[in-house]
Formats: structure tokens, C-alpha cells, sequence
């Protein structure tokens, strides 16, 4: 399982499931680490929306990151973006190589 330490950061967004947060804030909270929430605005005007914020919300103490969503408020779009955070795919791009470019920006900015 993952040790988290004081400092380190998990990050959600802004349109996770509650009960998934909540573990999230308990999990954050015993750790000593920062729940870091990604605003992904709503209504979404595209799914590079929503990954241009997820991955800009990553820094160097991102230890985990939960991307899931609430079916309810959501459309195609959030669920698209996410799995291309998830698997480094940009529409542009190899598997893994967007990734590592996003990241690395992510990064730099902190």
C-alpha cells in the first residue's frame, strides 16, 4: 500500500464522488498530507479542458491522484479527458509520451 508523509499532496477534482473525497480527506488528514482539488469547470467545453487542469494541478509532491467522476453531472467529455490523463494519451500523441511532456511542464511550473 502507499505510505504518504506529511507534505505529500493526493490530488481529486472538483467532480469526484463524495464518498471517494471523503476517504481521500480522512486518508490526507492522518498522512499529515494536502488534499489538492483540480477546478474542472462546468458546464465543459472540451475534454483538453479537463486534462490541461488535472495535469496542471500535479507537482512534484503528487503522490496520488483519484480520477473518478459523479456520473450524474458529468458527460463523454470528463470521462474522455480522464482517460487520457490516465493513460499519457493526448490526440496528438503516442501512449506515454504526452505524459511525460505534461508532467515535466506540471512540474516546472511548482
Amino acid at each position: 500500500s502507499l505510505k504518504l508523509r506529511p507534505g505529500d499532496e493526493v490530488l481529486t477534482t472538483s467532480h469526484d464522488y463524495n464518498a471517494c473525497r471523503n476517504v481521500l480527506v480522512e486518508v490526507a488528514r492522518r498522512a499529515g498530507a494536502k488534499l489538492v482539488v483540480a477546478q474542472v469547470p462546468f458546464p465543459l467545453g472540451s475534454a483538453e479542458e479537463v486534462v490541461e487542469v488535472v495535469v496542471g494541478a500535479v507537482t512534484r509532491r503528487t503522490r496520488l491522484a483519484m480520477l473518478d467522476q459523479e456520473k450524474a453531472e458529468i458527460d463523454e467529455r470528463m470521462s474522455k479527458a480522464l482517460l487520457q490523463v490516465v493513460s499519457g494519451l493526448t490526440p496528438d500523441a503516442s501512449p506515454g509520451a504526452a505524459a511525460e511532456d505534461q508532467s515535466g511542464v506540471a512540474a516546472s511550473r511548482r
